[in-house]
């Protein structure tokens, strides 16, 4: 779900009639890459009195990315109105009134409806997302007016705002739907599900190439999933009948990450869905070997160029070398590996020893688990789930004693229409929660509490709470979890290289997925990515 933007009063020096200028080009830029395409409905102006809600509309959104920090500025509540926003305390006086002219830098008469009624604003301090005008959703602000009969039908404190006006059959209320986009470095959320208008994705996906190296990338798919009605992103290729197959390449690369950057100054949290395929029984002990690698879940500090020339950032593949995060995405970094290559060769149950685990990278680019920065995986039984462990599976004092109950790679397999053969493993739910700014033990969490940080993690997370990425999961620990307090990777590797420009702090964070196979290749689908930060 996307996060509610609470509005907030902004500047007051606006209102020099100059600034309009400024801050309507300055919209036309700004939401040029950032804006959601919207419909028109209703009507929009009045026939020959120089009033137009779209104009309006502008002048609000530039208010909100230029001045207020992309928020929208609170309305005016007094009666009559003075085009100044009102507030108490933390929070707007009311979620809508009129527009606060003199506020967003416009005049009077541009703020007053063909009628002589002041345009109403609709900005409430809650699920801003929605309300809808006319046919459309996903509004963060609305701009009403009553019409030709002077009266606004619609209930502007309803949870869902309908402008059609059902008391009059000839007269409508007017209306438009503003939004201001999820700016670069803004902690708005990301949804795979949230389309654009032109029907792009908020992500970057690798080009495919082959590099002097032979280190192979092949560009993932970003679409629809066959027939289901869900967006996915997949790693695999995909035949001319629309069903996806495993690379026939083997030790190939493929990585994609969210197109901006987001804040992370206290949490981020995550939700998605994976499955590996074909996920059928393995006939040798060397395909039951090689198959592998897996994929992670990434983050790089800094609002850095994930970009390649064409290509994407993205590290190496091949024989539980790389998972496409070592070698080539830059330091410092971090990651949760999903990691279902076989340590033991030949081994029928060594399956079983595929795990979860946590990369901390900011000195040695290794992915390995306790080498380098990485935390080593704890022994742990049932008692001790949930306690600081950086990884799922539980590795005993010999090694990989125990077989792990997380079985990514499943034989109890489900059928996909949209799967070449039909076979793919079980979907597992995942939620992630970091927290940064922590204490030593990270029992306090946030600005100016110290320089940890905690990440926890929750496999086969089927809660309905889950995939509420704008408040902290509940639920209890399980074998799949990880729980674990560690240094931070950006603030130990700017102490390494404290001349390093810009500062590259997890302040601000870009996000994204790599994966990397070897000799048996398999493919992930990754569906419902949901993401939120503060």
């Amino acid at each position: 779900m996307a996060r509610p933007r609470s509005p907030r009063d902004g500047e007051r020096g606006a209102a020099v009639l100059l600034f309009v200028a400024l801050v309507v080009a300055a919209a036309i830029a700004a939401t040029a890459s950032m804006m959601i395409g919207r419909p028109q409905f209703a009507v929009q102006q009045g026939t020959g009195t120089g009033f137009d809600l779209t104009a309006l509309r502008k002048a609000v959104e530039a208010h909100a990315i230029v001045v207020n920090s992309n928020a929208v500025v609170c309305p005016d509540t007094d009666d009559p109105a003075d085009g100044q926003a009102n507030r108490v305390v933390g929070a707007c006086a009311s979620p809508n009134g009129a527009v606060p002219w003199r506020d967003i830098g416009v005049n009077a008469r541009m703020a007053t409806d063909a009628w002589q009624q002041p345009v109403q604003l609709v900005a409430a301090e809650r699920d801003l997302r929605s309300y809808r005008a006319g046919d459309e959703t996903g509004c963060d602000f609305i701009l009403v007016s009553g019409g030709a009969d002077r009266q606004i039908d619609a209930d502007l404190t309803a949870p869902v705002i309908d402008v059609q006006d059902t008391a009059a059959g000839t007269d409508i209320d007017l209306a438009v739907c503003g939004k201001l986009g999820d700016p670069p470095g803004s902690d708005a959320d990301f949804d795979l599900n949230r389309e654009n208008a032109d029907g792009t994705k908020d992500i970057d996906l690798v080009a495919g190439t082959t590099d002097s190296t032979a280190e192979k990338t092949v560009a993932p798919y970003a679409g629809d999933l066959g027939d289901t009605g869900e967006k996915a992103v997949v790693f695999g290729e995909q035949d001319a009948d629309g069903t996806f197959k495993k690379v026939q390449t083997n030790n190939y690369t493929s990585c994609f990450w969210i197109d901006h950057a987001f804040k992370f100054e206290e949490t981020l949290r995550a939700y998605f869905e994976f499955r590996f395929f074909p996920g059928q029984n393995l006939d040798t002990a060397t395909a039951d070997k090689e198959t592998g690698d897996g994929f992670t879940f990434a983050l790089l500090p800094g609002n850095r160029d994930t970009k390649d020339g064409d290509s994407v950032v993205c590290g190496k593949a091949g024989h539980n070398q790389g998972l496409g995060y070592k070698d080539g995405v830059p330091l410092p970094k971090m990651a949760v590996e999903f990691d279902i290559y076989n340590n033991n060769y030949g081994d029928e149950n060594a399956l079983r020893h595929n795990h979860a685990g946590l990369l901390l990278t900011w000195r040695t680019d290794y992915i390995g688990n306790g080498s380098a920065d990485n935390p080593r995986c704890r022994a742990q039984d049932l008692s001790t789930f949930g306690s600081e462990n950086p990884c799922t599976h539980r590795r005993a004092i010999d090694g990989f004693a125990q077989p792990n109950v997380i079985f990514m790679e499943e034989r109890d397999s489900e059928t996909f229409d949209y799967i070449e053969g039909g076979v793919a493993g079980k979907l597992y739910p995942v939620r992630v929660e970091l927290n940064r700014n922590c204490n030593d033990d990270c029992s306090a969490c946030g600005s100016g509490a110290g320089t940890k940080m905690r990440t926890k993690v929750w496999i086969r997370c089927e809660d309905a709470e889950c995939k509420t990425t704008n408040a902290d999961f509940t639920g209890d620990w399980t074998e799949n979890s990880i729980n674990y307090c560690h240094a931070d990777p950006s603030v130990e590797y700017m102490a390494l290289n404290p001349a390093t420009t810009p500062t590259l702090l997890f302040d601000t964070t870009r996000v994204g997925f790599t994966m990397g196979s070897n000799g048996f290749n398999t493919g992930v689908v990754l569906t419902n990515i949901i993401l939120s930060s503060k």
